[in-house]
């Protein structure tokens, strides 16, 4: 139990140090039932927040909450800040999973080199000849949290 816990908190600091800009926070980790469950979206860079984003609904593609019983759909109202507040209502191991719509990006060959090499894909960098004008990108962002609520953990989450 011990070795999910210290996995789980490197994969967080993992997730953290090479997020895509996005991280997804608890304001506490272990909870009991009933607590409340108080999740945070972030814009960041690195170790840096750089500021808070409320729930938007028009590009969130799946807000869920699953533990060994059931998946719940934490669906929020528009602009709710944090974008989760809820009583705890299981026990064990939970997993948040929030799912953003497609993003997209267009810069000049020059600059999207740049924005390449600062998320580390230096790979695809200096393998790839860029035309010149505009390179576009699509991407999606999938952030996860693991919380635990009780005594009583469970790794089928």
């Amino acid at each position: 139990m011990k070795k999910l816990f210290l996995f789980a908190g490197l994969c967080l600091v993992v997730f953290i140090v090479f997020a895509h800009e996005y991280i997804l926070l608890a304001a506490k980790y272990r909870l009991q039932k009933d607590d409340m469950m108080e999740l945070h979206l972030f814009v960041s860079d690195g170790f840096n927040i750089q500021l808070e984003r409320p729930f938007q609904k028009n590009i969130t593609r799946a807000f869920e909450l699953i533990t060994k019983d059931k998946i719940t759909d934490l669906q929020q109202t528009e602009s709710a800040l944090p974008v989760c507040n809820r009583k705890v209502d299981f026990d064990g191991g939970g997993l948040i999973h929030l799912e953003r719509d497609y993003a997209r990006i267009a810069l000049p060959a020059p600059k999207f080199i740049e924005y390449l090499k600062e998320d580390h894909i230096d790979g695809i960098a200096d393998k790839v000849n860029f035309k010149k004008g505009e390179q576009k990108e699509r991407y999606t962002r999938y952030l996860k949290c693991l919380v635990q609520s009780g005594n009583s953990f469970d790794d089928t989450v």
